[in-house]
């Protein structure tokens, strides 16, 4: 044994006593987790499986203290570790949570003379890659706070978190691997294909990819009704829904309102006569096939179960089928992957586009028929159409691709029929352009960024009148230089440390453990490259893309993150050429997906995405509760966010027999609002303080009558 039953008591009793500080400090969950868990560390103390028991337990213990400790906020903003000087005291749990560690880890060392002697012989011979490993978990342990003695202090606390559960997951593995494998575990390995084994077909891999995308689709669909309540949260998702209600209607912009304050909501412009969403049109234009069934947030989760499929095939042309299974079972347990797919975001399309253009070029690399060629090109067009900088850096990687297909005859006529359906698809937002603003060139996003901050202010490049100076909680920085580079790096690293696997170890460890072996396989530098493109080019850009969906600028890349994931277990089990290794490498994955599953998602959920940016469907309940129909209702309120998930629930057009909710801008804007709709009864449905809960104010009052 790695540490004997005396320490496993001490350690499961520490776990208690945090468990028992948590549920003191009104945290029942993460209490309830961490007191189970030490209960049972002290169950197993003296068993021939505690070592297993201790670590694999251990690990929820550090998950649920981490999610308790993180300042996590309803808005887009940052999370923060508290400082030393809070822990002693109001972060009692943390603290034990992070002694029990630390025992665990050096009583392992001090009991275990195999495994111990294996670690430090290791460490010997690969002392920078040790380095690197550390340096750079620690560079993405936090995001800067608000002073400098904040900041160290928190990375200080974030690396010995991450590092100190990362030994606890290696001393699980080495426990794991002295274990017979259970019953459960060869029955499962008999028949789904695992990294290592090429493209040997077993019984469940034919539906495996299919299974995969159902859930998918299940679990972000659950996201998007139970979490999200079926409307955007965020400024853009809410204009990009209107654009697509707009879309839906057969128009490209809507005639102005007759009170722009009564129906202004951000991102949304109006401009003289017109009115009209400032985004891409490529996203608004899928979505509004969901505006005319009447289920738009049903299309990113179909999205979702699109994408796992495409990713599979993709993964399974490049490398064998083995890859593609892991790959897609740990894209359905990515809580960003889940998270994304639940809200209104374009991201989701740009992802399932990405795989679908490099799914086509593989093909054509391979010897595809021309086919491929098209899906290629109309793939990356529809990308420009949706998100242009992502339609750039994923034509690279596929022109490097197809850069290899002979004879150079065949080369060329495959690119031209690639180039062609790209061109003819892109070029569409040229003329949209030209309709909206007046010039090709000049997209509805710069006229709304031109005028809501300033000309010029938001654009790619360097310089000190670039940025949006109003954001200094995202963007602390005047300008954009250098060190705004470094700091856009650091938050979409930290961010994805939490969010990708939802990992108490952090979630991109395998991937700096693989960076740290040096020169890649082959294989691997496709995924390298689309990973390491979207890294530079969106962190080169002043905008990080905020916290509010993890590192979302990132998101198409997220097919990398988790290919170069798998590829790291393969390469550290075959460096070791120990077939045990492997087993329980994979073994350590899913107890890790486990905690992120029943601990780090609950917490996200409820102290993050519920309700998030103050956007509830409290506005919807309280209308369905009145049974409004052709109704009209002035929102009041101190908070944005009230009006904003009252203006998603707006028709278009206005004069559909629906509620129709407008923003009190006050009497001479209620006055022009009720003329303009005279027909309907008026309400008033009002907030007494940010935040608060909506109640009717006034009404219902006769039509025609101004409140």
């Amino acid at each position: 044994m790695m540490s004997g039953p005396l320490s496993w008591r001490a350690i499961g009793m520490l776990c208690v006593l945090g468990g028992l500080s948590l549920l003191r400090g009104g945290l029942a969950w993460n209490g309830v987790v961490t007191l189970i868990c030490g209960l049972g560390i002290v169950a197993g103390a003296g068993t021939r499986h505690s070592d297993v028991a201790g670590f694999g337990l251990l690990l929820g213990v550090a998950q649920a203290a981490t999610m308790q400790a993180l300042d996590t906020s309803h808005y887009a903003v940052y999370e923060h570790l508290p400082a030393w000087s809070t822990l002693v005291g109001s972060h009692i749990g943390l603290l034990l949570a992070l002694v029990a560690l630390l025992l665990a880890i050096t009583t392992g060392f001090a009991n275990s003379s195999g495994g111990a002697s294996t670690i430090v012989a290791w460490s010997r011979r690969h002392p920078w890659r040790l380095a690197f490993i550390c340096g750079v978990t620690a560079f993405a342990a936090a995001v800067p706070g608000r002073s400098a003695t904040a900041t160290i202090t928190e990375f200080a606390l974030g690396s010995l978190l991450y590092l100190t559960t990362a030994g606890a997951a290696v001393w699980l593995m080495i426990a794991l691997s002295q274990q017979p494998s259970s019953a459960l575990e060869t029955y499962v390995r008999n028949r789904i294909s695992w990294p290592g084994t090429g493209n040997e077909h077993r019984s469940w891999d034919a539906a495996l990819p299919w299974s995969l995308a159902a859930l998918a689709i299940v679990l972000s669909s659950a996201v998007a009704l139970f979490v999200f309540e079926g409307m955007p949260h965020i400024d853009d998702s809410v204009s990009y829904l209107f654009q697509a209600k707009t879309f839906a209607s057969g128009r490209l912009w809507l005639n102005a309102p007759v009170d722009s304050a009564a129906f202004h909501v951000d991102e949304v412009l109006i401009d003289e006569s017109r009115w009209f969403g400032y985004g891409f049109p490529g996203w608004p234009a899928v979505l509004a096939a969901g505006v005319r069934i009447g289920i738009p947030w049903l299309i990113n989760p179909l999205l979702a179960g699109v994408s796992v499929v495409v990713m599979h095939a993709l993964v399974q042309r490049w490398h064998d089928r083995g890859t593609a299974n892991a790959v897609a079972i740990l894209m359905v347990a990515s809580p960003w992957f889940l998270v994304m797919s639940g809200e209104f975001m374009p991201h989701a399309l740009s992802l399932t586009l990405a795989c679908a253009a490099l799914y086509g070029a593989v093909r054509v690399r391979s010897g595809g028929s021309i086919v491929w060629s098209a899906l290629t090109g109309v793939s990356l067009g529809w990308m420009v159409l949706t998100r242009p900088l992502d339609a750039i850096l994923v034509t690279l990687l596929c022109a490097a691709v197809m850069l290899t297909v002979r004879p150079i005859g065949r080369l060329f006529g495959v690119g031209a029929l690639s180039s062609a359906c790209a061109a003819a698809v892109a070029v569409l937002v040229v003329p949209y352009n030209a309709l909206l603003t007046g010039r090709g060139g000049y997209t509805p996003q710069m006229m709304w960024t031109d005028r809501r901050w300033g000309p010029g202010l938001d654009r790619y490049g360097f310089g000190p009148d670039i940025g949006i100076r109003e954001w200094s909680q995202i963007d602390p920085l005047p300008g954009h230089g250098f060190l705004d580079v470094i700091l856009n790096l650091n938050k979409n690293l930290a961010v994805s440390q939490r969010e990708l696997f939802g990992w108490g170890t952090g979630s991109l460890l395998l991937i700096i453990v693989l960076m740290s072996f040096g020169r890649p396989h082959r294989r691997d530098v496709l995924w390298w490259s689309l990973a390491g493109l979207f890294v530079v080019a969106y962190s080169a850009y002043w905008f990080s893309g905020g916290p509010d969906l993890g590192a979302r600028y990132w998101y198409p890349a997220l097919v990398a993150l988790v290919v170069l994931t798998v590829r790291a277990m393969v390469e550290i089990v075959q460096r070791s050429r120990s077939d045990t290794l492997g087993r329980s490498l994979g073994a350590t994955a899913v107890i890790l997906s486990f905690w992120s599953a029943t601990v780090f998602v609950p917490a996200r959920i409820d102290r993050k995405y519920m309700g998030y940016r103050n956007v509830t469907g409290d506005v919807r309940q309280l209308s369905d509760s009145l049974s409004l129909t052709n109704d009209l209702v002035f929102v009041r309120s101190p908070d944005r966010a009230h009006y904003q998930a009252a203006f998603n629930l707006n028709r278009v057009p206005s004069s559909v027999v629906h509620p129709l909710y407008a923003a009190d801008a006050g009497p001479e804007s209620r006055r022009r609002v009720v003329e303009s709709f005279a027909e309907r009864r008026v309400w008033v449905f009002a907030a007494d303080s940010a935040g608060g809960r909506l109640s009717v104010s006034v009404g219902p009052l006769a039509p025609g009558t101004v409140p």
